[in-house]
């Protein structure tokens, strides 16, 4: 990934380990909100590193609406962009309150834009080229369905969740997954 500068030059470095570490799970949606939020930061800023707090962004649905709210904190770790429960900022400087809005009017994703030059990217991401093992949703039922479950049973579901996980990774580095276009002002 691309690091993510503060605003005083230091560098910060964001993982997918990082990402689950706030998130507290590995899924599908934290390991394709991470990469469209890589993807896009590095199509936004080409060589230059991108500065937390100098990014916006918007999601098309409501922060309790589905996965939105978890797409949301994994974006706001990396880019520092929040509604108005972040970082006031200081002398009227690297003010990140009112970066992130919700209920925006865009087909996709998220949409990513810089502060500094109003271009922005919108990022949308499809993992249905990497379905789950046939196994996973039986193995889920049985890991949450059934009181005593045995421990197998639900190291199998996790081996399979994380399999797909892995798959979508992968994946990603031939492309496809994500796409990214250039957003209409």
């Amino acid at each position: 990934m691309s690091p993510v500068a503060a605003p005083d030059d230091d560098i910060l470095t964001y993982t997918f380990a990082d990402a689950i570490k706030m998130a507290g799970h590995a899924c599908p949606t934290v390991a394709g909100v991470y990469l469209m939020t890589l993807r896009a930061l590095d199509s936004l800023y080409g060589e230059s590193t991108p500065e937390r707090g100098a990014i916006s962004v918007a999601f098309p649905a409501a922060a309790q609406e589905g996965v939105t709210g978890v797409m949301a904190n994994v974006v706001t770790q990396i880019t520092g962009a929040t509604t108005d429960t972040g970082f006031k900022g200081l002398g009227g400087h690297f003010d990140r309150r009112g970066l992130l809005e919700f209920d925006a009017a865009f087909d996709g994703d998220i949409m990513f834009r810089r502060v500094d030059t109003d271009e922005a990217i919108v990022a949308s991401y499809d993992a249905s080229s990497v379905p789950p093992s046939p196994d996973m949703f039986p193995a889920l039922r049985h890991a949450i369905q059934t009181p005593l479950a045995a421990a197998h049973q639900k190291n199998d579901f996790m081996r399979l969740w994380q399999d797909r996980v892995q798959r979508i990774f992968e994946a990603s580095k031939k492309g496809g997954l994500i796409t990214l276009r250039t957003a209409c002002h």
